[in-house]
């Protein structure tokens, strides 16, 4: 009888724990797919086309601006588990191609890379800072997150203000030269503005 009893009590404990630790995994499943749909919607919800690959250079995550600045730059929509090798073809659009097998070699050796380049989609010149980096899992690299952020704006208001700066420099040199060319005295009309020599 106590051989029996011992068993059925070490039957019982042994449910227990089975049945505690069947509790625990319950919980922690459901806190983490809680934190990776929060996860996905942050990042559903970003204007900046991101994207994860794996060591097959096959895409397992993406965004909406990702899906759709695909479809931009090369004319066809983008699924889940594509080959991205394909991306190192020229787009439907003008404008050089990106070496993307070669980063992707890269980012998966463990390497963070930026790049800063500009694409052409929908006829108009626009300028990304891409970034390539490692995801690691238990020491090892398994795929990477790649992130292009659209600099346009700010990119086309660097080349205006560079240009407006020209200008003035310019202006400034020709009026130099008129008022030495014209003596001590001189005044020069030069884009509405009156130069005197001294």
């Amino acid at each position: 009888i106590n051989y029996s009893l011992s068993m059925m009590l070490s039957l019982f404990m042994t449910m227990y724990l089975i049945y505690y630790f069947y509790k625990l995994y319950n919980i922690s499943n459901k806190k983490t797919a809680e934190h990776n749909s929060s996860l996905q919607s942050l990042i559903s919800n970003l204007r900046d086309p991101i994207w994860q690959i794996d060591r097959n250079f096959r895409i397992t995550q993406f965004n909406k601006a990702f899906k759709e600045f695909f479809l931009d730059v090369y004319g066809f929509e983008i699924e889940f588990g594509m080959h991205l090798i394909l991306m190192d073809k020229q787009s439907k659009n003008t404008g050089e191609p990106i070496p993307w097998s070669l980063y992707y070699k890269r980012v998966l050796k463990n390497e963070q890379l930026e790049l800063s380049t500009s694409i052409i989609i929908k006829n108009v010149k626009q300028y990304f800072d891409i970034k390539f980096n490692p995801i690691v899992t238990n020491g090892v690299v398994s795929g990477a997150v790649i992130s292009a952020i659209n600099m346009t704006e700010k990119k086309n208001n660097e080349i205006e203000l560079k240009k407006n700066l020209n200008e003035k420099q310019t202006l400034a040199i020709v009026a130099s030269t008129i008022q030495h060319s014209m003596g001590e005295q001189a005044f020069s009309k030069v884009d509405g503005l009156f130069f005197k020599g001294y």
